[in-house]
């Protein structure tokens, strides 16, 4: 998507590509707005000979918006372990922004993995949240999670309406 807004969308399918972008909603945002919407799908990008980049909800994040979103389905990328996976985004770049987003999803892959992003180079991230038994952090590149911008939670959201909910009291 190079602008334009995605809203109030589910992914309950299963994506399963020989790309190095995959995402439950889309695989590469360049610009533009993804907002209430959620995936409980297997999101698996498993291309030969590139890193692969997978996300709950996005693939790649160049320069877009993603608000209010929320993950259950398992993330993978398998390849040869440079791969970005993560609940949210697998790779966030640029003047992108990720805010009040949750992740409850299995994380899978051999390099960069994150509880919300991946890999982030670049962009803003602020109140997202992972549940404590998919990883250890948000973002797969960072050492620790920076206050504000991803926490480890306990609260174990079981749908997309009872995210709605809980992010409100964030």
């Amino acid at each position: 998507m190079d602008n334009g807004t995605i809203e109030s969308c589910n992914n309950l399918g299963n994506v399963t590509a020989n790309k190095q972008l995959v995402g439950g909603i889309l695989g590469l945002m360049n610009a533009g707005t993804i907002r209430n919407c959620s995936n409980r799908g297997y999101i698996l990008s498993k291309s030969e000979g590139i890193i692969g980049i997978s996300g709950g909800i996005v693939g790649g994040n160049m320069k877009g918006i993603i608000e209010k979103v929320y993950n259950e389905g398992k993330v993978e990328a398998v390849h040869y372990g440079n791969d970005g996976v993560g609940g949210i985004v697998g790779m966030n770049r640029d003047v992108s922004t990720i805010s009040y987003s949750y992740n409850k999803g299995e994380i899978i892959g051999e390099g960069i993995i994150g509880g919300i992003i991946g890999y982030k180079s670049k962009g803003t991230v602020e109140k997202c949240y992972y549940f404590s038994n998919t990883l250890t952090k948000g973002i797969g590149n960072q050492d620790t999670d920076t206050a504000g911008e991803t926490d480890k939670v306990e609260d174990n959201i079981n749908s997309f309406e009872e995210f709605l909910t809980w992010i409100e009291s964030k």
